[in-house]
């Protein structure tokens, strides 16, 4: 990696960590988490255009099965939530021009053109809703079930706008 991507990375990593080193250290030694971190930013983008059926499947992924069991998608949903969160916390930021700064600065622009688009009530909604659903799941509560109702709660919009 040339030197200029590799400042590139740690100052992206060192953002994403939130004062957390052993998580930098983690996402430096695993980049598939990186990759996962990414495919989930996109995921969020994505859901905010589609319609409930749409959603709903996106939240039937989160069904237990005989090859991917309870706990690994209670893992994954938890990780998922974890990573929308940062998501919502840094539009709630730029929604309300916090002088604090974004965990994801990568998606800072994509961010700024979201918080354009929807009001920030909307934002601070979306966060309490996604934060509610990691409570469930913590709480050992049926994850699709709560993956929907958040799909349900999530704004809708047209991110073409």
């Amino acid at each position: 990696m040339a030197r200029g991507e590799t400042e590139k990375r740690a100052s992206l990593l060192a953002g994403l960590a939130a004062g957390r080193p052993g998580w930098a250290l983690r996402m430096r030694e695993e980049p598939e988490r990186l990759e996962r971190r990414i495919a989930l930013i996109e995921d969020i983008f994505s859901l905010l255009g589609k319609n409930q059926a749409d959603r709903f499947s996106y939240a039937a992924k989160f069904r237990p099965s005989k090859i991917e069991g309870l706990q690994s998608v209670r893992e994954r949903a938890v990780e998922t939530l974890e990573t929308w969160l940062s998501f919502w916390r840094d539009a709630m930021i730029l929604a309300f021009n916090a002088q604090a700064s974004v965990q994801n600065p990568d998606r800072e622009s994509d961010l700024k053109r979201l918080t354009y688009i929807l009001e920030p009530e909307k934002v601070v909604g979306a966060l309490q809703v996604t934060e509610r659903t990691l409570k469930a799941v913590h709480r050992f509560a049926n994850i699709q079930l709560a993956m929907e109702t958040l799909m349900l709660d999530l704004p809708t919009l047209e991110l073409g706008q």
